[in-house]
């Protein structure tokens, strides 16, 4: 089965669909979508008008990147969350922090493209982002639940994910300098060819 991605080149969360895809293997293609001017067939497939979507054969579209990546689990061989359920929750919980730096760094990027931006919201942001790396780092980076056998879990790939997309948002936070053990992390993975092969285009 092919599938369809909407996309955007620089969304952190349609970057954790296409790197699953990658490393699954599976078939899929790509329809890029602005989500400040979004076409019709877009938002009559999504109405909430957020990316990722993924397109199925018909009509059937699985909007969320974390619903999605529970449908390529459930289709493509549970190759994704692991079948432990202590395992899957540790694994799970990492993957959400990680998501949620994510979504506080998108959040934060765009209060700054506001005309007149708002310091409270600035700094509330930036505040848990750094609360949220503090737990990262502690949750035994570059092990478990990151790194399972040889491989990146899918909470590995997050926390790459989320990791460049600060690099590309939010350059100012310096997370490098705060968290030495997130950066070996990154520099040690983020090479890996499905990371390098989905990276987002430069701002």
């Amino acid at each position: 089965m092919t599938y369809t991605l909407w996309f955007g080149p620089r969304s952190p969360f349609v970057r954790r669909v296409r790197i699953a895809l990658e490393r699954l293997g599976v078939p899929y293609q790509t329809q890029e979508v602005n989500v400040f001017a979004p076409p019709r067939e877009f938002l009559q497939a999504n109405p909430l008008g957020l990316l990722p979507c993924l397109q199925i054969a018909g009509d059937q579209v699985i909007p969320d990147s974390a619903t999605i990546l529970e449908f390529l689990h459930e289709r493509e061989g549970q190759k994704i969350w692991p079948h432990d359920l202590d395992e899957r929750t540790q694994v799970r919980v990492a993957s959400t922090l990680a998501e949620g730096v994510m979504a506080l760094a998108v959040s934060l990027f765009l209060e700054t493209q506001r005309a007149h931006p708002s310091n409270e919201w600035r700094i509330d942001f930036t505040d848990s982002i750094r609360r949220t790396l503090d737990r990262l780092s502690d949750l035994q980076c570059g092990g478990f639940p990151f790194v399972r056998g040889a491989a990146l879990s899918q909470a590995g790939y997050d926390l790459i994910v989320a990791l460049d997309y600060l690099n590309l948002r939010a350059p100012f936070l310096d997370w490098k300098s705060a968290h030495p053990k997130l950066e070996h992390f990154w520099q040690r993975h983020r090479l890996l060819p499905e990371l390098v092969k989905t990276l987002p285009l430069p701002a």
